[in-house]
């Protein structure tokens, strides 16, 4: 899952895409690995594009709000957007929690 270097937000997996992620497109290929899922997060703009993308290969996928994905972990290559973060999600970023 990628996750914004300093902010702590999920970041959109779309290329060139830096706002923060409000969905998670959880596919799996089953001619490769049957129970092995992978994790697409995608902000509003992108996540039918996300899905469409997985599902005219025919993978199954489901769609799954972010939140229920648990806290994130790791570091993405991309810096969220800050204004795609709501007011309250903003005092966060800028550190006045």
């Amino acid at each position: 899952m990628a996750l914004s270097r300093v902010s702590g937000f999920h970041v959109c997996s779309a290329r060139q895409c830096t706002e923060v992620a409000r969905w998670a497109v959880i596919w799996r290929n089953p001619r490769i690995h049957q129970a092995r899922e992978k994790t697409w997060l995608a902000c509003e703009g992108h996540k039918e594009f996300l899905a469409e993308f997985v599902a005219l290969r025919g993978f199954p996928y489901r769609i799954v709000p972010v939140s229920e994905l648990g806290e994130p972990v790791g570091q993405s290559a991309k810096q969220v957007d800050p204004r795609s973060l709501t007011a309250e999600e903003r005092k966060i970023f800028e550190g006045g929690v």
